[in-house]
Order: C-alpha cells, then structure tokens, then sequence
C-alpha cells in the first residue's frame, strides 16, 4: 500500500517509544498537512499524561514530552522530593485522577 493512502488524514498520534527525526520527516513528505502528536504516560498512569504536537524541524534532538492533560499535575523533583530549576535533572512524579490506585 502506498503511505499517503494509509495515512491519517488530519491527525497521527504517537506514543511508546520516542519518534525519530526520520520518522517524522518521512510522514511529512507523504502527508505535509498531517498534525504528529506525541502521547507520552508511564504505566502507572495507564494511558498518557502529556501531549505535545510535533512539528517538522531539523536537528530535532529529543522530543518533548508537553504539556500535562486536564487533572493531572506534573513535577520535576529532586532526590530531596523538592522541585529542581528548569533545564535541571530530576525524577518525574504524577499526580491526578488519571493514575492507577495506590498511587499518588
């Protein structure tokens, strides 16, 4: 089958393992117009907890996991459990309706 034709029309939205650069590039160029999300969630929140519309760039390094859903707080914490400043390493922790029970 030919990939435009098995292609989404509007919208593809991705999640697991992060998309290449190649990846991406190469469903633009069968379809220009398609909208990339990227659906990003641990196991322990069942199905995802972040969104983030991929665009088209070169040198694209990482992707990013975007914004948190609706009834869901995220943060970046250090082994002290306080938040770190932007740009800093640290552990990610949930909250929200949407993780599974026992979790906070």
């Amino acid at each position: 089958a030919e990939p435009a034709k098995v292609l989404p029309q509007k919208q593809l939205i991705v999640g697991g393992e992060g998309i290449s650069e190649s990846l991406l590039n190469t469903l633009h160029q069968y379809s220009p117009s398609l909208g990339v999300l990227n659906h990003y969630g641990p196991t322990e929140s069942t199905v995802g907890v972040f969104t983030h519309p991929l665009i088209n760039q070169a040198g694209m390094h990482a992707i990013q996991l975007g914004l948190p859903l609706a009834n869901t707080q995220a943060y970046v914490l250090g082994a002290d459990l306080q938040p770190v400043p932007k740009g800093v390493v640290g552990e990610l922790y949930l909250g929200g309706e949407g993780l599974a029970q026992g979790y906070l």
